[in-house]
């Protein structure tokens, strides 16, 4: 069994608690204390039945069948096949959500976001898509099985779809068998999957069909913010053997009470969508960071001279193919 819906995400409730649907067509989630814990806000809009549809919507239906309310408007962590989300800020109701992690569209791309603690702003690890120049706004991404439309090369075929001016596939996987039964899920590592259901499984029922960060892939994983994957080729070219200090100075002690690592050849997890800013020296870029108490290290790019800070590690990527020279980081810990 999947869970694929949550009504009060990330906020459960006590022992006793109650899913009323009341005469005047509200949906509500009661606790155990009395206290209305989440609720469809439709009393009084003409509501009249609620159903579960086959493909997993639960709906609130008018005296003509019309949905007034439907669970596909505010998807968690997972979207069913039909379903998708539409333009919204980071950690918007109506997009996928899973921790620190969203999945977002605007009007012109389809990115990832991680939220970090030490952080106001969620920070973009990685870019889905992006709408090309005369194709209009996107308007908004779904979970589809490909139409018959497409021939029998695309039968089964899995993918996000989004909408514009023109229409696009995202990404995809094909599995061998009957797909209808699938989920798109975002993963509280901020990974992507896809589980499809397959009764003659060889271990379990739901088999994962699609993952989006793979070690298969040259950074794969160590794209993800939280891996922490890539430290050991830290270690390896420069010597530090017993890990990364990450205790920082206080405000008040100043920028005298600082020094940096330097790690050669590694880019920060930002640095696939950010080169930073600049251009400035790699001194300017360091006094920055070290006038910043919140900033726990600069990754500096020479050939363009650009500098990013960040408030926080998180993952180092090995820099690939002719850009590993020009790319170091320096991390700040306390003299």
């Amino acid at each position: 069994m999947r869970w694929v819906w949550t009504a009060n995400h990330a906020r459960p409730v006590h022992n006793k608690a109650k899913l009323i649907f009341s005469r005047n067509g509200n949906l509500e989630l009661v606790d155990a204390d009395g206290q209305v814990a989440w609720q469809t806000r439709t009393a009084n809009k003409g509501v009249v039945d609620i159903k579960l549809l086959p493909n997993g919507n639960l709906v609130l239906l008018d005296r003509k069948g019309a949905f007034v309310w439907q669970s596909f408007d505010y998807p968690t962590n997972t979207l069913l096949v039909g379903q998708g989300f539409q333009l919204g800020s980071t950690g918007g109701s109506n997009q996928p959500t899973n921790g620190a992690y969203s999945m977002v569209l605007d009007t012109k791309e389809v990115n990832l976001f991680y939220k970090s603690p030490l952080s106001s702003t969620p920070l973009r690890y990685y870019n889905l898509a992006r709408s090309q120049d005369g194709d209009g706004q996107l308007c908004n991404v779904s979970f589809n099985i490909a139409p018959a439309s497409d021939g029998p090369d695309y039968t089964d075929e899995l993918r996000l779809d989004y909408a514009n001016t023109h229409r696009g596939r995202i990404r995809g996987t094909q599995p061998k068998y009957n797909s209808s039964l699938s989920i798109f899920r975002l993963g509280s590592d901020g990974n992507l999957h896809i589980y499809t259901y397959y009764e003659k499984g060889r271990t379990e029922a739901w088999e994962e069909t699609y993952t989006e960060f793979t070690s298969s892939w040259y950074a794969g994983e160590c794209l993800l913010p939280e891996k922490l994957c890539c430290l050991s080729h830290a270690k390896r070219t420069n010597g530090l053997e017993q890990g990364l200090t990450m205790d920082l100075p206080s405000c008040k002690a100043g920028a005298a009470n600082v020094s940096y690592y330097k790690v050669d050849g590694v880019e920060h997890f930002l640095n696939t969508n950010n080169d930073g800013q600049g251009p400035m020296t790699i001194g300017e870029c360091r006094k920055k960071c070290s006038n910043d108490c919140k900033c726990m290290a600069f990754f500096y790019t020479k050939d363009i001279s650009m500098c990013l800070l960040t408030v926080q590690l998180n993952t180092l990527n090995k820099a690939q193919d002719n850009s590993s020279a020009e790319k170091v980081a320096y991390i700040k810990y306390v003299k």
